[in-house]
This record gives C-alpha cells, sequence and structure tokens, in this order.
C-alpha cells in the first residue's frame, strides 16, 4: 500500500479512468477511509433482514465488534429457547471491498466502460469453522409414530387466557444442556490431568511447539495405577451406599462419597435409576426397588422449599445466595482466554493412592452436609433446596408418621404421606429461618396488623408462587421489643454449601420462563424499592365504629389503602327508607366485600344477593405519606333499575368497579356502594302505603355517609363528585334534582342516562305493583302493601323480572316498569322542573355512539347477523313504537327523517346502523340533549361539558361497523386496560388515560381540562350559542372538539313540528264557506282578520319563508364558510357566446407555456381537510398526477395508499371499505394495510404473496389538514410542518374554506409573496416584506404586511391587519391574523399540483372560538376577493425563465433561487404540453 493511500489495479481496455489517475495498463484508486467488517455467513442468504436478525442485528453485531474478545453468536432460531447458538472467530484481515460497473453501449456492444471504485477496507472478518449449532426439538411422539410439535404449548409467544394455561401438555425433557437438571455443561477450559509425580512437578511440561495437549487418560469409572504403587485395588468405586439407603438426591451423593464428577455423572447409572416426576422427583433410586410398592419409602420423599424473607420484610441484604438462574447461564463467548497454567498432581495423586483402599480417601470432590440436611440453628446455602424428608432435623415426626399403616394409595402429589404434609413442614422450616434471619431495619406501622395466613387450596403447590409475600410471617405486634430482639440477637451466616449448583426441577424452568415474561424484572425492583416505606390510614374511626381495610403496593412510592363492606345503613326493612347503623364494638375488618342486594340472576331464573346489603367501598391512593383533603369520587352502577352491585361484575378476583387505578391515577379517592334494586328497591303503588324510591334512598344515604365520613379517610367532603353509568347516570342526574342532596356535592357526571330518559320514571307504578303482587298471591286492595313485606323476598324479586322477549311492535324498552316515581318528596315534581336545584352543580353528560345497539338486537337481532337483511318493515313498525305517545304521524315523521338518505335500494349495513341509531337518540340520546340544554339554561355558578364516547366495541361477535356500545365506556373509566394489559391494545390505555385524566381533573377542579392529569386536548363548555361536545376515543386531537350534536335531526324535528302544528291549526279553523269542511269561526280568527281559507294559506306561507330565512340567518351567522370553485369558474372571460369551460380550454391551448422547471417540487402537500374525513371513511383524491386513496382508519388514524388495487386495477376509493387499519377492494375484497400498503388477506386464498402490496404514500395530520410527502427520489421527509398549538388545543376552531384551480405551475403562485410591485397594483397598498430563513429553517420563508381597508376612498384605521404569512415547503403558507380586537387565527394557504400546470389552491381559516363566526368568515370572503385577482392573472400569463427585471424586483430572483430547493435532479418536468391542456 502506498504512502498516500492509494492503490493500483489490473486495468483492460476501455477502462474508465475518470478520476483515478492512469499509469501504463493499471489504475491507481484512491483508499477509502471506510472501515469495514465481513461476516462469512455459513448459509445461503435469501432474506437480509433475517441473516441480520440471526447474529443479533446490527446492534449485536455493533457490541461484539467493540469487545476484541467476544466470539459471533448465531442463531438460526433467534426466538427458540431450544436453539443453541454457533460461534464465529474474529480474524484479521487486510481484505478491500470494490464496487465495479460496467457500462455497454446499445450502439456499438463492443464499446465497453468499467469503472472501479473501493468501498471501504475490511480489516475485521468472523469465519463460523466449527459447525453447527445444537438444536433440540420439541416435540412428542404419537402413538401412531407421528411427530406432533409442542412449541405452541411450551412457549409463551403471545398474552393468552387462563384456558392455555389450564389445558393438558406432554410431558417434555430436553437435554441437560437446556433443563440443566443436574450439574449444568459447561465449555470452561479445564487443566490435563498428569499421572506422573515428576512431571507435574514441571513449572511447565507443555512446550509451545508441541501440535497437540497432553493425552493422558482421566479418570472417569476406571481406577488407574502407576507401575509404582504397591498396593491394587481390592473392591470397585464406592458403589456400596444404595445399601446403606435405597434412595439418594445426587448432592447428598456428592456429601458422602469423594467422587469426581465425571466419575459421578457415569457411575450412577450403573447403580441406581432416575425418577422425573412424583414425589421422588430428582432423586436417583437403586434398582429393584420401587417406592410406589414401599410405604417405607415415604420418608426419602422430596420436599421442595424456598426461602421467602427478601426486601418486602426489611431484609435488604439476604444473608442466603439465590438459586443460580438459567437466565444469567450462557456458553463461553470468549476466544483469549487465560493461558492454561501447569496443573497440580497434588490432589490427584492422593486420589490415585486412594484406590488400594488402604489410604483415606481424598475430600477434594466432598460436599458439606448442609448441601443436603437442614439443621435447626443453620441456614440452607441456597434460597431453594430440595430436601428428602428423611435429612430434616425438624419436629416432624408427628407430620410424617401420622398415618403409619393406614396408607392406601401412593399420590403423584402426596406419596404415602396426608395431604398437607408438604404445606406444614415448609410452614416449620420458614419460622425456624424467620427466627434467625436479622432484618436490616424493623418494620414498623402505624396500627397493629395482623398478617392473614394464605389459604392453599388441596390442587396447589406451594411452588406455584415465586413472590416473596406474607405467607408465613409473624405478626408484628410490638415494633419496639422487636426492633431490640433483632437488634440483640447475634447475626447467622449461612453454611458454605458447594460449589455446585443443586438439582432443579425442568417444571421450574418453564415457570420462571412465564413468570418472566408476565411480571418483568424491573416491575419486581420498582415494587421492592417502593414497600420499604408503605404510608397507610390503619383504622379509621367512623361514625358506626373502627373500620380496619388492606394496604398494597400499586407502583413506586405509590399505595392504595382499601377498604371493603363498610355499613353505611343498617339491614334495610322491606320497602321501607333505609336507617342510620346502629354501630359496632372493636374494629371492623373491611377486606371483603359483601353480598349484593338481592336482585334477579342474569338469566332471570332465580335470584342473588341478601336483603342486608347497605355496604360500601372506599380506595384510597396514598404516596409517602398519608394522603389528606383528596377529591371524592361517589359511583353509582347501572342496571335498569333490575341489576348490579357496587364491585361490578367479575372474572375471579377482577372486578369491572375495582377503584384502584382509578383512584391511583386520578389521585382521587373513589367511593362504590350497593343500593336496592328490582321490586324491593322500586316498587309503587304511587300513594303513602309504598312511596317507592328505596334505591334512591339508598344512594342518597350513601352519599350522606360519605359526606359525613370522608374526612376520616383523607377525602375532602366539600368536593364531592357523582358519577354513575346507564341507570346509575339516571340516578345522578335525579340526585341532582332532589332537594334532599343540596350541599352533599358540587359536581356529578351522566354517562349514558338522564332523568328525562323515557325509561328513568315510572308513570304508572300502581299497575306494576298490582301485577307482582298477583304473581306472588297478594291481594290488590289496602292489604297489598303488607302482604308484600311478609312474601317471601325471593318470590318478589323474581315477580319484578323484565320480559326478555321483545320485538319491534313492542321494544324493550317500554318493558323497564320498575324504576323511580314522582314521589313528591325525594323527587317532588317532574324532572324538566327541576333543574333549579342543579344551578351550582358541575355537569358532564354524554352517550356512547352506539348506546342503542343492546336494546336493538333483542328488539331485531337480524342486525347482529352479516348474513341476514333486515326487513325494512321491521325498521317502520320499529319507528312506530318508539313514537306511540305522539301519535301514528309522529312514528310516520321519524321514519321519514331516518331513512332519508337511504335511496331506493339501501344497503344492509346502513339499514341496521339506522336501527341503531334510532334507539340511541330516543333512549338516550335526545334526552341527555335536552338535559344539558335545560342545565345550561339553569346554570349560575355551575359549568356544563357535552361527550360523545365513540371507542369501538371490543366485543369480537359485533359487527364491523359497531361503534361503542352501552356499557363500553366503563372498562376505560375504571382503568382495566392497565390493571389487565394482555387482554388489551396500546389504544385501549391511551383511551382510559384520557378518560381517567378528563374525569380526575373535573373530580379535582371542576374543568376537566385542569388538574393533576394531563389532557390530549381541551374541552370546551357546553353553552347556548356554542354547543361544543367531545369526541372521546384513542386518538384525540383538535378535531375531536365538535359542536351540534345531531344538530340537524333537531333543527329538522323542530321544523316539521312547525309545518305539523302550523297544519293542525289550518285544518282546525273550519270555513262555512267551504263546501268541504263547513262549521263555524272561532273568535280568535275573526279578530285576527283570518277568517279566509286565503288568509290562512298566507300565513303558511309566511311561516315557510319565515322559517327558510331563519336557516339562511343560521348559516350566514353560525355555519362555516364553504367556497369551492370549479375548474372554469373564475380566471376566464367567456366571449361570443362560448361557455366558461370551452374559453378556459381555448386559453390552455393557445397559451405558450415557456421553458418551465420541474413541475413536482419535492415537500408536503395538503390532500384533505381533517374534517373532511370521518373515521372509516375513504375518499379519492389526485395529488401529483396520481390517483389515490386516503381513508381513516377505525383507529382514528389516515393513510393515503395508491387508488388502483394492482390485482385487477379496481379503485380502491370508489367503493372500497374501511376495514380496522386495511382498506379492502371493492372488487375481490383484498385488504391492504394502511401503514404499508402490504396486503394481509385474499379471501379465496390460503397465502397471501409476499409482493402483495399497494404504494403507501408517507403522510400526516396536522392543523387540520391531512398531507402527503413526495420526494421524486422517494427519500423519507427531511422536515416537518409545524404544529399550531392553539389549533391542536381547540382555542382556534375552523370558520370555513376556499378552493379555486389555478392553470399555471406551481412556483408561479408562491412568487406573488416576492412580487412586492403587483401588491400594490393589484391589491390593496401596504408595508411589505420577504426574506428567507436561516438554517435550520432554510425550507421556509416570511412576508411581513399590512392590510388596510379602505370604503368608498375612506381609511378606517381601526380595521388595519397586521398578517405574518410563512411559506413552510414549496406549497404550504401560513397567514397569522392579529387585531387588537378583532382578535387573532391563522388562514392556511396550501398549494397542491393535480396536474402538471392545474393547481388545486385552499384557503382554510380557523379563529378564536370566543370572536364571533361572521369576523373569520369576513376576513375570509375578502382573501378570495384578493385571490380571485390574481387567479385572473394566473390562469392566462406564460412562465418567463429570465424575466426582464429592475432593480426593485431583486426580490423575485431571490425568491426563484430559495425556491429552486425543492427541485432535484430527477424531479419530473413538462414534456408534452397537450397532455394535460384538456379537462
Amino acid at each position: 500500500m502506498d504512502a498516500d493511500n492509494t492503490t493500483s489495479v489490473s486495468g483492460a481496455e476501455g477502462i474508465n479512468k475518470d478520476p483515478a489517475m492512469t499509469s501504463g495498463n493499471a489504475v491507481t484508486l484512491p483508499l477509502s477511509d471506510i472501515n469495514l467488517v465481513c461476516v462469512e455467513y455459513p448459509a445461503v442468504v435469501k432474506n437480509v433482514k433475517r441473516m441480520l436478525q440471526s447474529i443479533g442485528g446490527e446492534e449485536g453485531v455493533s457490541k461484539t465488534y467493540a469487545d476484541s474478545t467476544k466470539r459471533l453468536e448465531l442463531r438460526f432460531r433467534p426466538g427458540d429457547p431450544f436453539c443453541y447458538p454457533a460461534y464465529g472467530n474474529r480474524y484479521s484481515s487486510t481484505n478491500l471491498l470494490l464496487r465495479v460497473r460496467r457500462r455497454t453501449r446499445k450502439a456499438n456492444p463492443a464499446e465497453t466502460q468499467i469503472s472501479t471504485e473501493i468501498v471501504g477496507i475490511i480489516g475485521t472478518t468472523y469465519k463460523f469453522q466449527g459447525m453447527v449449532d445444537f438444536q433440540y426439538l420439541a416435540s412428542h411422539s404419537n402413538p401412531d409414530g407421528a411427530q406432533e410439535s409442542l412449541y405452541d404449548k411450551i412457549i409463551l409467544r403471545k398474552p393468552e387466557t387462563k384456558d392455555y394455561y389450564d389445558r393438558p401438555v406432554h410431558l417434555f425433557l430436553p437435554p441437560a444442556i437446556f433443563s440443566r437438571m443436574d450439574t449444568p455443561v459447561d465449555y470452561n477450559y479445564r487443566p490435563d490431568v498428569f499421572h506422573n509425580k515428576d512431571l507435574a512437578a514441571q513449572t511447565n511440561p507443555l512446550k509451545d511447539h508441541l501440535i497437540a495437549p497432553n493425552r493422558t487418560r482421566r479418570p472417569n469409572n476406571a481406577i488407574f495405577i502407576n507401575f509404582e504403587d504397591k498396593n491394587i485395588p481390592m473392591e470397585p468405586l464406592e458403589g456400596a451406599l444404595f445399601e446403606k439407603r435405597p434412595i439418594w438426591s445426587r448432592n447428598a451423593v456428592k456429601a458422602n462419597v469423594s467422587i469426581h464428577p465425571e466419575k459421578m455423572k457415569h457411575l450412577l447409572p450403573y447403580v441406581a435409576y432416575y425418577m422425573i416426576t412424583g414425589p421422588w422427583r430428582s432423586l436417583w433410586i437403586r434398582f429393584g426397588y420401587d417406592p410406589r410398592k414401599t410405604t417405607e419409602a415415604k420418608i426419602y420423599q422430596v420436599l421442595d422449599f424456598r426461602i421467602r424473607y427478601g426486601m418486602k420484610r426489611g431484609f435488604v441484604e439476604m444473608p442466603v445466595k439465590s438459586k443460580r438462574s438459567t437466565y444469567h447461564y450462557t456458553r463461553s463467548t470468549t476466544i483469549n482466554r487465560t493461558v492454561p497454567q501447569p496443573a497440580s498432581v497434588n490432589d490427584i495423586a492422593a486420589e490415585a493412592t486412594s484406590s488400594s483402599g488402604n489410604t483415606p480417601a481424598s475430600a477434594k470432590y466432598l460436599l458439606k452436609e448442609s448441601v443436603y440436611t437442614f439443621r435447626k440453628g443453620t441456614l440452607p446455602p441456597y434460597r431453594q433446596m430440595f430436601y428428602q424428608l428423611c435429612d430434616l432435623d425438624v419436629q416432624k415426626q408427628d407430620l410424617i408418621h401420622k398415618n403409619d399403616g393406614k396408607e392406601d394409595v401412593c399420590d403423584e402429589k402426596d406419596g404415602w404421606c396426608l395431604p398437607q404434609t408438604a404445606d406444614q413442614l415448609r410452614n416449620i422450616i420458614s419460622k425456624m429461618i424467620h427466627k434467625h434471619i436479622q432484618p436490616s431495619q424493623p418494620v414498623t406501622l402505624r396500627t397493629k396488623r395482623a398478617r392473614p395466613k394464605r389459604l392453599v387450596r388441596k390442587d396447589e403447590d406451594d411452588d406455584d408462587s415465586d413472590e416473596e409475600d406474607d405467607d408465613d410471617d409473624t405478626n408484628n405486634n410490638n415494633d419496639d421489643d422487636a426492633a431490640a430482639e433483632y437488634d440483640n440477637e447475634e447475626e447467622y451466616k449461612p453454611s458454605d454449601g458447594s460449589d455446585n449448583e443443586m438439582e432443579t426441577e425442568i417444571a421450574d424452568y418453564f415457570h420462571c420462563l412465564l413468570m418472566m415474561a408476565m411480571l418483568g424484572v424491573f416491575i419486581s425492583v420498582g415494587l421492592f424499592l417502593g414497600t420499604a416505606n408503605a404510608a397507610s390510614l390503619g383504622a379509621v374511626l367512623t361514625e358506626g365504629g373502627m373500620v380496619q381495610g388492606k394496604s398494597h403496593s400499586v407502583g413506586l412510592f405509590r399505595y392504595m389503602d382499601v377498604f371493603k363492606g363498610i355499613p353505611f345503613a343498617a339491614p334495610p326493612g322491606r320497602l321501607e327508607k333505609p336507617v342510620a347503623h346502629p354501630g359496632w364494638e372493636g374494629v371492623l375488618k373491611a377486606d371483603d366485600y359483601r353480598k349484593r342486594c338481592l336482585q334477579v340472576n342474569l338469566l332471570a331464573t332465580g335470584t342473588v344477593g341478601s336483603e342486608d346489603c347497605l355496604y360500601l367501598n372506599i380506595w384510597v391512593p396514598q404516596g409517602r405519606s398519608v394522603s389528606s383533603n383528596l377529591p371524592v369520587m361517589v359511583f353509582i352502577y347501572g342496571g335498569a333499575f333490575l341489576l348490579g352491585a357496587g364491585q361490578g361484575a367479575n372474572f375471579l378476583d377482577n372486578y369491572l368497579y375495582d377503584g384502584t387505578e382509578l383512584a391511583d391515577r386520578g389521585n382521587v379517592i373513589v367511593v362504590t356502594f350497593n343500593y336496592r334494586v328490582g321490586a324491593l328497591g322500586f316498587l309503587s303503588t304511587g300513594d303513602a302505603d309504598a312511596p317507592g324510591n328505596y334505591g334512591l334512598w339508598d344512594q342518597h344515604a350513601a352519599i350522606a355517609w360519605v359526606h359525613r365520613n370522608i374526612k376520616a379517610f383523607g377525602g375532602n367532603p366539600d368536593n364531592l363528585t357523582i358519577f354513575g353509568e346507564s341507570a346509575g347516570s339516571a340516578s345522578v342526574s335525579l340526585q341532582m334534582l332532589s332537594p334532599k342532596n343540596k350541599g352533599l356535592f358540587k359536581k356529578a357526571i351522566s354517562q349514558s342516562g338522564v332523568a328525562l330518559c323515557p325509561w328513568a320514571i315510572n308513570r304508572n307504578p300502581r299497575k306494576n305493583a298490582e301485577d307482582i303482587a298477583r304473581e306472588v298471591g297478594c291481594p290488590t286492595d289496602s292489604g297489598m302493601v303488607a302482604c308484600l313485606k311478609r312474601a317471601d323476598p325471593k318470590a318478589v324479586t323474581l315477580a319484578g323480572k323484565v320480559k326478555l322477549v321483545s320485538s319491534p311492535t313492542d321494544p324493550i324498552v317500554h318493558n323497564l316498569y320498575l324504576s323511580p316515581v314522582i314521589d313528591g318528596e325525594l323527587i317532588p315534581a317532574e324532572p324538566d322542573t327541576l333543574f333549579g336545584n342543579t344551578a351550582d352543580i358541575s355537569y358532564i353528560a354524554g352517550v356512547n355512539d352506539m348506546d342503542g345497539h343492546m336494546f336493538a338486537m333483542v328488539d331485531i337481532p337480524s342486525i347482529n347477523n352479516a348474513l341476514t337483511t333486515t326487513p325494512v318493515e321491521d325498521v317502520q313498525a320499529l319507528a312506530t313504537s318508539l313514537s306511540r305517545d305522539r301519535g301514528q304521524q309522529a312514528g310516520a315523521a321519524t321514519y321519514q327523517e331516518y331513512t332519508i338518505n337511504w335511496g331506493s335500494k339501501p344497503g344492509k349495513e346502513e339499514v341496521k346502523k339506522t336501527v341503531v341509531e334510532m334507539e340511541t337518540d330516543f333512549i338516550f340520546l335526545v334526552p341527555t340533549q335536552a338535559a344539558l340544554y335545560l342545565h345550561v339554561d339553569n346554570a349560575k355558578t355551575a359549568k356544563t361539558y357535552s361527550f360523545l364516547f365513540t371507542e369501538p366495541s371490543r366485543i369480537p361477535v359485533y359487527p364491523l361497523w359497531m361503534g361503542a356500545d352501552h356499557a363500553d365506556d366503563l372498562q376505560y373509566v375504571f382503568g382495566k386496560p392497565f390493571s389487565t394489559p394482555l387482554g388489551y391494545f396500546p389504544r385501549h390505555r391511551d383511551t382510559a388515560k384520557y378518560m381517567i385524566a378528563y374525569w380526575s381533573n373535573f373530580a379535582q377542579t371542576g374543568d376537566p381540562n385542569k388538574g393533576e392529569s394531563n389532557v390530549p386536548v381541551t374541552w370546551p363548555e357546553f353553552s347556548d350559542a356554542d354547543h361544543k361536545y367531545l369526541d372521546i376515543n384513542n386518538n384525540m386531537n383538535r378535531n375531536n372538539v365538535m359542536e351540534n350534536l345531531r344538530a340537524s335531526l333537531m333543527i329538522k324535528a323542530l321544523a316539521l313540528a312547525a309545518i305539523a302544528l302550523a297544519a293542525t291549526f289550518v285544518m282546525l279553523v273550519q270555513d262555512p264557506s267551504d263546501t268541504l269542511l263547513g262549521g263555524g269561526y272561532p273568535e280568535l280568527w275573526r279578530r285576527t282578520g283570518l277568517a279566509g281559507a286565503p288568509a290562512r294559506a298566507a300565513v303558511c306561507i309566511l311561516a315557510g319563508v319565515f322559517l327558510l330565512a331563519m336557516g339562511w340567518l343560521y348559516r350566514l351567522l353560525f355555519a362555516p364558510l364553504e367556497l369551492l370553485r370549479g375548474v372554469d369558474d373564475v380566471g376566464y372571460i367567456a366571449e361570443d357566446g362560448r361557455s366558461r369551460a370551452q374559453a378556459a380550454n381555448e386559453v390552455r391551448r393557445r397559451r405558450k407555456t415557456g421553458e418551465l422547471p420541474p413541475v413536482y417540487p419535492n415537500g408536503w402537500y395538503r390532500i384533505l381537510d381533517s374534517h373532511m374525513l370521518e373515521r372509516g371513511d375513504v375518499k379519492s383524491a389526485t395529488v401529483l398526477g396520481q390517483q389515490v386513496a386516503v381513508f381513516r382508519g377505525q383507529d382514528g388514524k389516515v393513510h393515503v395508499v395508491d387508488a388502483y388495487c394492482p390485482h385487477l386495477g379496481a379503485n380502491l376509493a370508489v367503493g372500497g371499505r374501511v376495514v380496522g387499519g386495511c382498506i379492502e377492494c371493492p372488487f375481490h375484497g383484498w385488504q391492504f394495510r394502511g401503514v404499508d400498503g402490504k396486503c394481509v388477506k385474499v379471501p379465496y386464498a390460503d397465502k397471501v404473496p409476499e409482493f402483495a402490496k399497494v404504494r403507501c404514500w408517507p403522510s400526516c395530520e396536522i392543523n387540520g389538514l391531512v398531507l402527503v410527502w413526495f420526494h421524486c427520489d422517494g427519500l423519507e421527509p427531511s422536515w416537518r410542518v409545524p404544529e399550531q398549538s392553539q389549533i391542536t388545543c381547540g382555542d382556534w376552531v375552523y370558520r370555513g374554506r376556499t378552493e379555486h384551480f389555478i392553470n399555471a405551475h406551481i412556483e408561479e403562485i408562491p412568487e406573488n409573496a416576492a412580487d412586492i410591485a403587483h401588491l400594490a397594483h393589484l391589491h390593496t397598498p401596504g408595508i411589505v416584506e420577504w426574506k428567507p430563513e436561516s438554517e435550520p429553517n432554510k425550507h421556509c420563508s416570511q412576508m411581513l404586511v399590512k392590510h388596510a381597508l379602505t370604503v368608498f376612498g375612506r381609511h378606517w384605521p381601526l380595521l388595519d391587519l397586521d398578517v405574518l404569512a410563512r411559506q413552510v415547503g414549496p406549497g404550504l403558507v401560513f397567514l397569522l391574523f392579529e387585531h387588537r380586537f378583532l382578535g387573532r387565527g391563522m388562514m392556511m394557504h396550501c398549494v397542491t399540483p393535480v396536474e402538471p400546470l392545474l393547481q388545486c389552491v385552499s384557503h382554510t381559516i380557523f379563529y378564536q372560538s370566543s370572536i364571533p363566526p361572521l369576523v373569520p368568515k369576513f376576513i375570509l370572503r375578502a382573501e378570495c376577493i384578493q385571490f380571485e385577482r390574481d387567479v385572473m392573472i394566473w390562469n392566462n400569463k406564460t412562465y418567463i425563465s429570465k424575466p426582464l427585471l429592475v432593480k426593485e424586483d431583486s426580490a423575485i430572483q431571490k425568491h426563484r433561487r430559495w425556491y429552486s430547493q425543492f427541485y432535484s435532479e430527477n424531479s419530473p418536468r413538462l414534456r408534452y404540453q397537450q397532455d394535460t391542456l384538456e379537462f
């Protein structure tokens, strides 16, 4: 190699010698300074990505290369734990990597050019010379000889349900190298053994020039003697051990016989066999001895024991070694080991002389007794031990020999011993060890707390838990004495044990693997670190007495005090109001849920619960210190006033209404409680005999109890929030309206239900009470109530069940008759007249977007069947039934309103969604909106908020078009995606995080946006002038703030009502001169002069005109401005009778285009406005000469793909539908993923081709725009569009947009910013300055403009407007407006090439929500007028690449130089003008 870093390679004729230096027939090339690493991969590489994965990826190779002592690890199956790696050795090399290009001219193939360059120097090479890696397939041999793979049954690849762990699995035992049941196989260096004493005494017997190490034999099973030995062996190696005892563990053998481990490995199989499972698992048993048939063998059974005292008990430094984990065991990966030293033969010589039997055996391999025995006063050498019962020095005789002579069956779990024997022995050993381990610090508690012992099922083994829990802890009844005892106690040290690992079961390996995957090491460490300083309330004094709950850790330095089953009232009398609880003696253990109130079961075939049920549950979050003055949230459950409990539904110990996550993440106290439901809670006769509302009185009693007692739990009684769902939500609304609750709470949240719902108030309670009385055999006269009180409560409850049979003509909502009544006391009047009581109660109310689905699927079951068509007649019958209280005409009008967009042949899905929408509106949405209006009208200090929950349902059997069903929001409010993470996706955790943040902030401050939790977007208030609501799902941004929920429906309903009312007046007022009607005039019409039919018709016409005028005025003042110009609407002059389209085509044909720059610059372009694309929508668009499909997935994310399906060219945007995050082809149903365009499903094919995909465009959604990135070379985005925070948080709202099409080159439009002279000539004169920005924003430029308004030649200074125009990239301009009293806002000017010489220009304006919409609409309209003056010029001008400029035009040239950065070498240019000149 030359000193100047050049080298020569052989040349050939025709070599391209530029830029290399040429000398004769050789070419001198400069060396690259890039250092490369070569991996000689021992396989054929077909997939580079998978090849990199097998050697650890780029990161793994980099780490290996950084350590020169390491070898490169290769795993052909990286995810397989039964695949051991091969290793590549590292070598130094001096190779070059060359890139050689050969180019042949087509016209003259003999003319060839060859270019060569050096890519880099390969200084290191990894070679795999020892092949191949050791692999063991996990399989089972079936009786028919077929092999069954066990991978899916023994390896956890994804979160699984309980059924996965309960199903039977064939026994699988991998080799010892995987399971390490005995001594693990290692690859460490061992010194050679020398039998010659003189040779061993030499300091360096092996010379460097020797080819191989000493080949002398090593002692295994044979006995070796030297010629000099005087004694010869008289007996074989030790084998009489099994005559003393028939069953031994391996460690016990090692502790009694000194044998080389290699000897032991081969000797044991000659004298004993190995038991894998059962009570003698992992033990060696003498040949011929069957412990399953000999009762004496029970003393040799194995006991697996683990020490369970660690940091949770204060033992920070545990004086017992941890069991060595398989996760810390790896093969040796280094090649530069320590140079072998001469082996010492002292021990070997002693061992050799022992063969004669005259010399005592060496103790070199003899283990200590403690590795297999347990003695009082000593500690085990490891935290996990395997003992034999005969080796335990504990009081065990009574346990082991308790059934001597009565052993009938040898059980696989307990052997010959009684059940639970092993558990009792573990408890004894644990207590003995606990006395001799000194904690690092005594555990101090505020109150004396007894630790309950763990209940062990007969089928449960203690090994199933690997955590350090409270099983065998002694009660810390006297902290000071305990601390003194610990301080004075002698510190015990563990026995040294063995250098080798003890036996361990193969089952333990898989259990550890599962536990590590599910819990994670870091979570455990965090919990241990935080437990030592746990803060707890201890025993709490309430008005009834002391209560003691439980405390547990919920995170690092975060804890939760939980009180379950605190009585808030005495056991209630039947059909009577609740009364105060008399109290209790001592400390009440509030550690478990109480029974729910008596109610029918889910199938209405029986009852569950108890009459003694008025209890509540409290969750109190704690930090490092005890909490105080926390906000309180009281939850009221739903269930149609028939079902439910304060803990909710459950799976095992996972309860729906567990308040842990809400309390912890929201830093609020959560309270749930039981109240009476069904007949015992809401039966009423409508008079004083049984006024009803007993369930509501229970709720009132619980709220009042919380208000009186919550301060003792650390809560603020003056900051209570009640919230509920369904019937609980209606209960919240009723409690707000009741004057009995005045001052008890300040805030309320209703989720899917209000007092105005048609099912919330029972208008005919007497009839329902009589029906129940007859059902249980009671009279219906004055003695009815007394009889019902004496009757069997279960019979009364069953009599009040709901009829689950319904139809379109009799919907189930009409059968919900056991509900609250207007009793004149708790609910003194009609609910809509009581909203004055809510003047100071802030309120959140909302619904789920498909709340009615749960009811609709009962009324019309076909809506859930994708193969069944829902008859239109059923929809019509349902509309009539839901509107029956308003007459037949109302039913017809309802049907017409909901089906107005159906067309002649509505689709199956459209009909079914209409059914759900109809029931949602009737049962939930419309009453909720009415309640919000009434609350706003009566509010004084209170705030009002509205929401719509739209997170799609997770129930798999529901149709794909399903939104949020009834009660779907509960799991997110109570944080189930966090408490059961394996059952949810990250997007669900986002939804839960948002809901908990809004709900807890509202509980803290009365404003869901302000509090301890961050929210994704500002939630505006619901007001008379601005009916805004928040759309809640997993993708929250500015677009989730909407207004006028179902506004069009409500406006049309009001118009229909007004017209119907006018028509009724016309029909009722009869004219005697009218032969069709006849009759007399009412006095009213005579006085008003409307006695004749023509006059009445005129009134109707005027009323219609008035309604139309009001609608137009509403659109003018409040609706956004939408001004969309067509291609030929602006900029062309139609002459000689031609149309504007003809004029436009004529101009485009005649115009000279000039020498144009590239037509498609690189950058971001607008493709749609965000509000134009709803969830699940797909739109067609043309951008940069390409047809694309833009769709929003069910997760809310926008994707842009090429429009044409690669299968047979169908347009995905025309008839295609969104399925999850994919778009489905309308022709054959192929589904393409929006993220990467890959085809994920071909309905009629078993396998999807790997190469099947559609082009996916890089896209983003920001500032209310959907943008796509274009780069002619396919490069990723090099800069981002800045976000306007006021738009994202909702402070600035959408007020309108305009759209124009311009026949010009894209560069001509933004060039206007630098053309200052034209601004003064064509537009209003003003102060203008254009300048580009510097790095890192060189892709941006700015223009400062001051607009002055002149009307009739007069300047109005107060209306002067300052504008900052900032261009970002080639096609985006942000115009920021700021005025002294007209407010602030932003207009986005977007230029998107449709074709080379056809640009789509849009102006979208966002403005302060507090400014009347008329102001930004006026600004947008004024901008449109100014812009259309330029459109006329652009459509008719030509592009001059070298314009004639004067000094004052210098900014134009600067702008062109600045704009050129968006072009690159391969940017497309216009080749044939006629290609794009026709519309």
